[in-house]
């Protein structure tokens, strides 16, 4: 793996979760809304007579996977910082603020009180290095 994929893996899987959150908000307001419909003498061939127990079904399903995906996602965090913690502390920190974090590089260069081209070499310097941790790791 490359190390801007290995660094941005992080952001992905944040994003997924936030994403699955937003929809488990909206499986619980259906659920809610949702009433069971009076039960007919005729038979419906199509369509669903639950809608609550579908609702409150894909709820429960979308849970389990949220918590999955925090799971990989506190474990992928781990990782990168892991790696992060072997650079020398201005590309540790460039990096972590840019990809745990989740902020732009001028924003990082402001924050600590550096022009942007420093703060992207140091960045450039400091994926270098992640990718060299990583070959060592894929050697092992």
């Amino acid at each position: 793996m490359n190390a801007l994929d290995f660094l941005r893996q992080y952001e992905k899987l944040t994003f997924t979760i936030e994403a699955n959150q937003e929809k488990i908000i909206w499986l619980q307001e259906q659920a809610t809304k949702a009433t069971i419909q009076e039960i007919s003498e005729r038979v419906q061939t199509s369509g669903t007579s639950d809608p609550v127990g579908i609702a409150v079904a894909g709820y429960i399903d979308l849970q389990q996977i949220v918590r999955e995906e925090n799971r990989e996602c506190q474990a992928a965090k781990d990782d990168i910082e892991k790696v992060l913690k072997c650079l020398p502390t201005a590309e540790y920190k460039v990096l972590y603020k840019q990809f745990v974090e989740c902020k732009e590089l001028y924003i990082i260069a402001d924050e600590m009180n550096k022009s942007y081209s420093w703060t992207s070499k140091t960045k450039k310097r400091a994926l270098k290095h992640v990718q060299e941790i990583l070959d060592e790791r894929e050697k092992r």
